[in-house]
């Protein structure tokens, strides 16, 4: 990766991996460019807090991890992007297809970075350290919850829960009670439905926020563009939106930032 100026060439740098790769290459008995970094894929830039970490994320071709450099250093300066049960050496265990970084976008403060995958999942991480915090969409918890809780819209369990006996409570409350339960059930089940249709089933190719992170917009290849809520990690209410055979009639190939 190289950084190019158009006012002056002497200006003009490359970007490397850091000083001690040759001498880790030396230790591990393999040639420096073994341990180069594949081709980049995409790459985003937000000079926000570039004195403070890394202002450059990078993705490679057929890899999942994503890179933090720094445009101070002109070198490779903040944590590998990954997920915890990822092993940073690719060699040995590769994370699946699936996860491998086909986009990503960093967020206008400087704080986080999005990377979209082959698989459809968006992973967000936290630049300074490269923790995950998160995906889109999050993993659905409400089969968990409701054998953790017992069957849902039972009577006797939400008594149960309030600590009040049989026979205590009058046939109003009851059928007021009953109806409760069956409307959260009725609207667990709506949102349980809505989060498996809002999601991407193919690798997406784009990623955009807006200025004040409250709205993520992701589009996949077959034209499907959803919209989430950046903290909350749930669809919007009017996701998806699906873009029709005469407006992408070869499908998606990217998508511009807002």
């Amino acid at each position: 990766m190289r950084v190019v100026s158009s006012a002056r060439s002497v200006l003009d740098r490359t970007m490397g991996q850091g000083p001690g790769l040759e001498k880790k290459a030396k230790l591990l008995g393999v040639e420096r460019e073994e341990l180069l970094l594949p081709r980049v894929v995409g790459l985003d830039v937000c000079e926000t807090r570039s004195r403070d970490w890394g202002d450059i994320v990078t993705i490679h071709s057929n890899h999942a991890h994503a890179y933090v450099w720094s445009s101070r250093s002109s070198s490779q300066s903040g944590p590998v992007l990954r997920q915890t049960d990822w092993s940073v050496n690719t060699f040995n265990l590769p994370p699946p297809p699936s996860t491998h970084a086909t986009c990503l976008v960093i967020t206008r403060c400087g704080n986080f970075c999005l990377v979209g995958t082959k698989g459809g999942v968006i992973y967000k991480y936290n630049v300074q350290s490269g923790i995950p915090r998160g995906c889109y969409p999050q993993p659905w918890l409400g089969e968990e919850k409701a054998k953790k809780g017992g069957q849902m819209g039972s009577v006797g369990r939400t008594m149960r829960a309030l600590g009040v006996e049989e026979g205590a409570v009058e046939s109003g409350d009851m059928n007021q009670l009953e109806k409760d339960n069956k409307g959260h059930a009725v609207k667990m089940e709506m949102d349980r439905k809505r989060r498996v249709k809002a999601k991407h089933d193919v690798k997406v190719v784009g990623l955009a926020l807006d200025a004040l992170n409250r709205t993520v917009i992701s589009v996949d290849q077959s034209g499907k563009i959803l919209l989430w809520n950046f903290l909350t990690h749930t669809p919007h209410k009017k996701s998806p939106i699906q873009l029709t055979e005469n407006s992408a009639p070869a499908g998606v190939s990217h998508m511009t930032h807002m």
